[in-house]
């Protein structure tokens, strides 16, 4: 009879233990999956940025090399402008703000570089507390340059409006761009668009800037 208990309690002991394993093997394979299920996407490519050499509004060169092995984001603005810049760069002061310059540097292109030269670029910069200490430069250069890189490495639009009576643009004529932000890795690629004047989309730029190495790849092996 004592076998018989004997033989049972350890035959409960045995499933209990079996209970046990099949339970923690269950919890280990749900922790994987909610891993799994909470890793961010990987963000696309979207374009490579070629190289360029222009000053900043501090008058000091800004190339590549200055934003390499940092995640940054480019807007596009000129200092004249009357329409959507002021609220996109009240946005990029916000975002400032509430993200570390560590984190995030922001370059502001000019695209209206005839004008916006580094002694006007300056005042603008000091009126908006953009401050190269704090990773916010504006960039201007020379025209082709500049609009060659705007143009052609950001695949992003700009044009002189021309007036209603059919004339030839002037320089005091607005000028049409994107007002979108451009999310940049660490190895001067494209990963993300975003439209600055949408809340949502400064949020979403926020959380996929983070999910970016800091590092270029050739130096995280």
């Amino acid at each position: 009879m004592k076998s018989t208990h004997g033989a049972l309690r350890a035959r409960g002991a045995s499933a209990a233990t079996s209970l046990a394993l099949l339970l923690l093997g269950v919890a280990l394979a749900l922790l994987a999956m909610r891993e799994l299920w909470w890793k961010p996407a990987e963000l696309p490519v979207l374009g490579q940025l070629p190289a360029f050499s222009l000053i900043d509004h501090e008058g000091a060169q800004f190339d590549q090399q200055r934003v390499r092995g940092r995640v940054w984001v480019a807007s596009f603005i000129y200092t004249s402008c009357q329409g959507p810049c002021p609220l996109l760069v009240e946005r990029l002061a916000q975002l400032r703000r509430r993200v570390a310059p560590q984190q995030l540097a922001i370059v502001s292109f000019s695209v209206d570089p005839d004008t916006d030269t580094v002694e006007v670029l300056r005042a603008y910069a000091k009126a908006h507390g953009i401050e190269a200490s704090q990773s916010w430069w504006i960039a201007t250069g020379p025209r082709e340059q500049v609009l060659g890189l705007i143009r052609n490495g950001f695949a992003s639009a700009v044009e002189r409006e021309e007036p209603n009576d059919g004339a030839e643009p002037t320089a005091s004529g607005a000028i049409l761009h994107s007002t979108r932000l451009m999310l940049i890795d660490a190895d001067g690629r494209i990963r993300g668009t975003y439209a600055s004047a949408d809340p949502g989309e400064i949020i979403r730029l926020e959380a996929e800037a983070k999910d970016l190495p800091s590092l270029p790849s050739s130096s995280r092996g």
